[in-house]
């Protein structure tokens, strides 16, 4: 048995390896890679060569294996790929390792983000990742609470365009860069953020399959704000561990962050709730189980 991490390539050298011994393989689909819906405007299935090869491989494997209900409806909807060939396998978190730390203010001086109150964001400098659309929202963050400073920690081909952003719309002063992070600053990150924020959305085929990052800053005791678009309903409970929004609109971004930064009570009960939830679902011990 082979399997392959992605329809295409690995897929497709699993497929023709299977052509010439019988092997049998299957596959893991993450969602963006195989989503049709607004592939026109670029992507890997925007090639009808690759979108012929990810038929080839979907329709040889034996079974398939989907990160999140998101990207099962994916292949059911948009590739025919027979419901009862995919099993759903969300991401999982290590709930030792991520786990809820004390305020630390020596940590929060070094990252430099003083005592000020911080929103986080994790993840490559993508457009679907939502950085700028918490950017565009910042100005209203602010008008509310003055000193807030968004960290975000990742770097990416939106780079350039992040600062530009940052300073056309003057918030620049209130935003911490860290491209380059170590795992142990990660952890230090989840920990002393207040809030942790995805704001995600489609960007042509480009779509969230699940968002991981939200389970870490759950672990770590986090409410957590993401974008209503892809597998990330499935990461968040809305209203109970974060908010679903749409990242379309920098209000609504906004109007949830500060909702959430001005209420504690309900800001640490979702955080808990977030912790339960990750380690009741989705620590690693419970998802080896269901394997």
């Amino acid at each position: 048995m082979l399997h392959a991490a992605r329809v295409l390539p690995e897929g497709w050298l699993a497929y023709l390896h299977s052509m010439r011994t019988g092997t049998p393989y299957h596959c893991y689909a993450h969602g963006e890679e195989l989503n049709l819906q607004g592939s026109e405007d670029g992507g890997v299935m925007a090639s009808r060569q690759h979108r012929w090869m990810a038929r080839k491989v979907l329709c040889r494997a034996q079974g398939m294996i989907a990160n999140s209900e998101n990207t099962r409806r994916i292949l059911t909807e948009q590739w025919n790929v027979p419901a009862g060939k995919i099993t759903v396998l969300n991401p999982g978190v290590d709930t030792q390792t991520f786990c809820p730390s004390v305020r630390n203010l020596s940590v929060r001086y070094a990252l430099g983000w003083n005592d000020a109150p911080v929103v986080l964001t994790v993840g490559r400098l993508q457009k679907r990742k939502g950085h700028d659309q918490m950017i565009r929202a910042l100005p209203e963050i602010l008008s509310a609470i003055p000193k807030l400073k968004y960290a975000i920690a990742g770097d990416g081909e939106e780079r350039q365009a992040l600062h530009a952003l940052a300073a056309e719309t003057g918030v620049s002063t209130s935003i911490c860069w860290h491209p380059k992070v170590s795992d142990s600053s990660l952890l230090q990150m989840y920990q002393q953020c207040d809030l942790f924020a995805l704001p995600n959305r489609q960007i042509g085929s480009d779509v969230e399959g699940f968002g991981m990052v939200l389970l870490e800053a759950a672990a770590c005791g986090k409410a957590t704000i993401a974008g209503r678009s892809g597998g990330t309903y499935e990461a968040i409970e809305d209203g109970v561990t974060g908010r679903l929004v749409d990242a379309r609109s920098p209000h609504e971004i906004a109007s949830a962050t500060v909702q959430l930064l001005q209420d504690s009570t309900v800001k640490d009960s979702m955080g808990r709730a977030g912790r339960q939830r990750a380690k009741r679902e989705f620590d690693w011990s419970v998802l080896a189980n269901r394997v």
